[in-house]
């Protein structure tokens, strides 16, 4: 081929290939939007060097490896190749990444929550289902979604989410995987493995542009689609806007840009610090749970993720994703076990902050019982208190602690009781008090399992009030009275025997003071007891002998009586 022949089909090519770059972001020495992305070291494309071997021609080279035939072209005005026919065995070939072509691979899905549909009409997505390159997701309200690519990169889409694997391939004798993700509402967060030389991984929205060779980021967009996030939580990404190529800005770990233009550069921001989780292991003992965090300037939102930890190299699955404004977002629906627990605060320009990690403990089961009597801070006597609470399906025993203070850390009291949740306790000092059960189900193993402690019920002992003291009677022996105070009121049993075996009367009065209508001739017993104001009563009082009015009684012990019907009363002259 002479060298205007060869110089004109090279420059049929280059227009050709810098139109397809045109529609689709490719090399053409003229930077796109996606060759514009710097790598992690800086430059413009991704260029790898491919050594030449024998029988290697530029023809031979674009029509196996790259995304035309035509692309000889472009290897040869980008490596100054004088005759694409005749090349140097072990030479040093540049090529242009994002023109490579490989071998299209597919998207796994990992895990699901929810409503996640792809296509038209609108498919459900199902964990397991593998997904290739060109399919667009959305993610419903509530629900979210990982995915696995094939180079052992991972994706997370939450709730509100709509993205397209735009392009997915692994390599083909050279380069390295190259991944394009196209994102057109909410945010998807990568953990991107280190890339082989050649590799390239985006993510673009219609504002910007992020690529990475390897490491922990987000990209997410307003919900007016006005700006575009991107944060970083380990290693370096390079982001541009749309409008700008080369005008890319490299972010390193606690870095965040913000592009609210594709004809503005990305401006670059410090990330919220991670939230203080503490060093100990989260417990969650009921849900939902409010987890507690110390509050955190700047912090306009949270996101809280929890995730069951993979298995080897297997990739963790996330069981629960939700942000809230003000405050974490609420535990809810995870079954006991160990988890991860991942917070990032939120700020008020949009970005998302470094990520707290903390290991996670749920053990909410069996449920625990709930308190019946007495009621919250209710005054109970010194002695012996009843505790009642409600008893719970599949519960075997219940186990009770009373404590002088609500963190129980100083136990005045443990029991254990079978079948009923109903304790006696003896109390021999005054002051507050807290009570708290717990429920004993039969584990898998057969052995007991108790669940969490229900919430204290406060309590205060208090000594009960004292009975009546001294008793008087009016002068026929018909009424009772004795010393009262203000706001008691009194109970009073009549009875026959000194032992109350049986009662006449059993009266309640407001005033310290009874009537009986007595017949003489007869002795009687009495006994009273304090009901104070706030429901306490005292013990009853020792019984006492009580009787009408002397009169004249008859040898069987009946009173003698007048000839109108009366008894005989001898204090009438």
């Amino acid at each position: 081929m002479n060298v205007a022949r060869w110089r004109a089909l090279c420059a049929a090519a280059l227009m050709a290939a810098a139109g397809l770059a045109r529609a689709e972001g490719a090399y053409t020495g003229v930077p796109s939007p996606a060759a514009a992305v710097r790598a992690p070291s800086g430059g413009r494309a991704a260029l790898m060097a491919y050594e030449v071997r024998s029988g290697d021609t530029l023809y031979h080279l674009a029509q196996r490896y790259l995304e035309s035939p035509e692309d000889w072209c472009v290897l040869a005005r980008l490596n100054r190749v004088a005759d694409p026919r005749r090349l140097t065995i072990g030479a040093t070939l540049l090529i242009p990444a994002d023109r490579l072509r490989g071998v299209a691979s597919q998207a796994t899905v990992l895990y699901l929550k929810g409503r996640v549909v792809v296509g038209e009409p609108a498919r459900e997505l199902q964990v397991g289902d593998r997904l290739d390159e060109g399919t667009a997701l959305r993610v419903a309200e509530g629900a979210f979604v990982g995915l696995a690519l094939a180079d052992g990169s991972t994706l997370h889409l939450p709730a509100l989410t709509q993205l397209t694997l735009e392009r997915l391939r692994e390599s083909d004798g050279i380069g390295g995987h190259q991944n394009t993700l196209r994102l057109e509402r909410g945010r998807v967060d990568s953990r991107v493995r280190p890339q082989p030389e050649g590799s390239r991984f985006d993510v673009r929205t219609p504002l910007a542009v992020a690529g990475v060779r390897g490491t922990q980021f987000g990209v997410a967009l307003s919900g007016d689609g006005a700006r575009a996030f991107s944060d970083v939580i380990e290693g370096r990404v390079a982001v541009a806007s749309s409008g700008l190529p080369q005008a890319s800005v490299a972010l390193g770990a606690g870095q965040g840009a913000v592009v609210a233009s594709p004809a503005q550069p990305p401006r670059v921001l410090p990330l919220l610090p991670a939230p203080d989780l503490g060093a100990a292991e989260r417990r969650v003992e009921r849900m939902p749970h409010a987890l507690s965090l110390p509050p955190l300037r700047g912090a306009v939102a949270y996101r809280v993720q929890v995730e069951a930890a993979g298995q080897g190299d297997a990739p963790p699955r996330v069981l629960f994703d939700a942000v809230a404004p003000d405050a974490p977002p609420r535990l809810n629906g995870l079954p006991d076990g160990g988890y991860r627990l991942r917070v990032r605060a939120i700020d008020a320009e949009g970005l998302m902050g470094a990520e707290a990690i903390a290991p996670l403990r749920v053990k909410a089961t069996p449920i625990a019982p709930l308190a019946r009597s007495p009621e919250p801070n209710a005054e109970v006597a010194i002695g012996t208190v009843a505790l009642r609470c409600t008893e719970v399906p599949g519960a075997i025993a219940y186990d009770l602690q009373v404590s002088s203070d609500p963190a129980f850390s100083t136990l005045l009291a443990e029991a254990r009781q079978s079948a009923r949740c109903a304790f006696d306790v003896n109390i021999t000092e005054p002051g507050p008090l807290y009570w708290r059960v717990a429920s004993v189900a039969q584990g898998a193993d057969g052995a007991p399992d108790r669940g969490p402690f229900s919430d204290p019920s406060p309590l205060v002992a208090v000594p009960p009030p004292s009975a009546p003291g001294a008793l008087d009677q009016s002068e026929d022996g018909m009424r009772l009275h004795w010393a009262g105070a203000p706001g008691h009121r009194y109970r009073v049993q009549l009875a026959s025997d000194e032992a109350f075996g049986q009662v006449l009367q059993d009266v309640e009065v407001d005033e310290p003071s009874v009537h009986f209508d007595l017949r003489a001739c007869q002795s009687y017993f009495v006994r009273l007891r304090t009901l104070a104001p706030n429901g306490l009563a005292s013990a009853f009082s020792a019984p006492r002998r009580v009787s009408a009015s002397a009169g004249l009684c008859a040898g069987d012990g009946t009173p003698v009586r007048t000839p109108h019907g009366a008894a005989w009363d001898t204090r009438r002259p």
